[in-house]
């Protein structure tokens, strides 16, 4: 009976000696792995001199101002690499005008206010510093949103162009509403260059022949939206865009 205990007792020995030897309580063996890539270097070196671009590395800070330096609230703006143009992130800008790109480790990109596409906004940036944190800096030559304030009453319409008239021929908008207007150039009558559309709401809108574009505006008077040449001052048509009272029908 006695030599039956001790042959178990043997072997619960050898078994935590077995346990011991995989799982060693050393701390210094804990990290002993010389493979072990341990934790990410956060200070990546970056370049903060390259031409019009923001090169941050977790973040990129934004601000957006119109020329009289007030903050503009609902600014679209578009993060963009770099390299491909290729859109990363997007944010509307807050009642201060901030907007914080986060969460992402990157280098070399551009910063872009507004539609791309739709040329909403001109804009001039420059890189500045505060507190020792860089962050970019716009101005907007034209006080104009990226997109109708939320709860705006809107009216859409889409009329085409060429070089002698519109169509149709006007535009008739609730007095107050923003027309959000989709211009389409024609290819047919429409010399190579396509056509530019001015109005001081919209400032000048350039179309290729068969491009089309979407603008939009406040509509509290009657306005119209002349067509051009590219690099002519020679109005060839005009669109009028009538402001009627709220309950005509």
């Amino acid at each position: 009976m006695n030599l039956k205990w001790l042959a178990l007792a043997a072997i619960v020995l050898l078994l935590l000696g077995c346990t011991q030897s995989q799982n060693p309580q050393n701390p210094d063996d804990l990290n002993s792995d010389s493979n072990s890539p341990g934790n990410p270097d956060v200070n990546v070196p970056v370049d903060q001199n390259q031409d019009q671009n923001v090169s941050l590395t977790g973040f990129v800070s934004v601000r957006v101002v119109d020329e009289n330096q007030s903050p503009v609230t609902g600014a679209l703006v578009r993060l963009l690499d770099a390299n491909d143009s290729q859109e990363i992130a997007q944010l509307v800008t807050d009642q201060n005008g901030f907007g914080l790109f986060s969460d992402f480790a990157f280098l070399d990109v551009n910063v872009l206010v507004g539609d791309q596409n739709d040329s909403v906004f001109e804009s001039a940036s420059q890189q500045v510093t505060v507190d020792g944190n860089e962050f970019v800096s716009f101005v907007l030559t034209e006080k104009r949103w990226a997109r109708p304030p939320s709860g705006s009453r809107t009216t859409a319409r889409t009329v085409q162009a060429d070089d002698s008239e519109f169509y149709p021929l006007q535009v008739q908008v609730p007095k107050g509403s923003i027309l959000v207007l989709t211009l389409k150039v024609r290819t047919f009558n429409v010399a190579e260059g396509g056509l530019i559309f001015r109005h001081p709401l919209i400032g000048d809108v350039y179309l290729d022949a068969n491009e089309t574009k979407t603008i939009w505006f406040p509509v509290n008077d009657d306005v119209r939206i002349e067509s051009f040449w590219p690099d002519s001052n020679v109005n060839k048509t005009f669109l009028p865009v009538y402001a009627i009272p709220q309950d005509w029908r």
